[in-house]
């Protein structure tokens, strides 16, 4: 009889991440594991990829259970609307599907990617970049957060505001 269950994560993209007997692995809808290789640490799917930890690193693999981003970060975070977030040396950037560094782990802080952008801290300041890693626009923010339905919430100062996807505010309000 194989350990029970002691922790699991939801379904995405038709696989469920689970935890037995210390390991994990993913799970068929049907409850049969997806993979015959289990791992040290794992996360839900995103755009095809799920993070996996081995050795206290993190990498990532396809929805065929092969490797796709090579196991050697310190965080891994799949997502729905891009590239995946990865953090080296303490710094966080994103790798595609076949595990390369478009954005270079350079920023402080990274939300992952919604409508084509992300948030992003340097030094102090957040911006917004596209997934090659280019500026939106140039104006930054004390905070910024994740585009959603076109709006992104950000603040500057006492001064916050909802932008739209060229930066200009289309409400503003004060703290």
């Amino acid at each position: 009889m194989s350990p029970a269950l002691t922790f699991a994560l939801g379904f995405q993209e038709g696989l469920a991440p689970v935890q037995r007997g210390g390991r994990w692995l993913f799970l068929d809808p049907d409850g049969r594991p997806a993979f015959s290789r289990d791992f040290e640490g794992a996360r839900t799917f995103g755009a095809g990829l799920a993070p996996v930890r081995e050795n206290n690193l993190w990498g990532a693999i396809d929805r065929k259970g092969s490797l796709a981003v090579p196991i050697r970060y310190q965080e891994a975070w799949a997502s729905r609307g891009g590239p995946m977030m990865v953090r080296s040396n303490d710094l966080w950037g994103f790798v595609d599907s076949r595990g390369n560094e478009i954005v270079q782990p350079s920023y402080r802080f990274a939300y992952s990617f919604s409508s084509g952008t992300a948030a992003v801290q340097e030094n102090a300041a957040y911006r917004f970049i596209r997934s090659d890693g280019s500026p939106m626009f140039s104006t930054t923010y004390d905070e910024a957060y994740s585009f959603v339905l076109g709006r992104a919430p950000v603040r500057q100062g006492r001064e916050r505001a909802w932008i739209d996807e060229s930066g200009k505010a289309v409400f503003r309000w004060n703290d």
